[in-house]
């Protein structure tokens, strides 16, 4: 009998609008873009290249990439910090991390220190943990190799 007059009061305070039940939370604002939204980005790596030297009649190799950042829909130049990630191909181990300020121009040039031996390396470029400031993740990868 409890529970009849239980169950038909609950019923009656939620008609009514006095109660409201809720299967999940309601979502707060996104921790990653405080404001009213991220802006779009766009993360190119623009110029890859290597720089050889001869020792002892051994290629060391020396990596160059240039990253270019810019606002997708906009004209203004994103500030924070990219990421690079150097792996040899076919490897888990990473042979080379950097982390580099955006300049006014929107572009980063990393050089990378001495590789190896030849063979392809795969690069990742990260323009991420800038939410703070705007700006979304964005990234972008390839290869080169000498």
């Amino acid at each position: 009998m409890k529970k009849l007059i239980v169950g038909l009061l609950a019923a009656f305070l939620m008609t009514t609008g006095l109660v409201a039940f809720s299967s999940s939370p309601v979502a707060a604002a996104p921790a990653d873009c405080p404001y009213n939204g991220c802006t779009a980005t766009n993360t190119v790596g623009v110029g890859v290249g290597i720089i050889k030297k001869r020792k002892k009649k051994k290629n060391i190799g020396i990596g160059i990439i240039a990253v270019r950042v810019d606002a997708q829909g906009s004209n203004t130049v994103p500030v924070g910090k990219v990421d690079l990630t150097v792996k040899k191909r076919g490897s888990k181990k990473i042979k080379y991390t950097d982390t580099a300020n955006v300049n006014q121009r929107g572009k980063v040039k990393f050089t990378t220190g001495k590789l190896g031996k030849k063979a392809t390396w795969l690069y990742l470029v990260e323009f991420a943990d800038n939410e703070a400031n705007g700006w979304s993740y964005s990234r972008d990868k390839g290869n080169f190799s000498f």
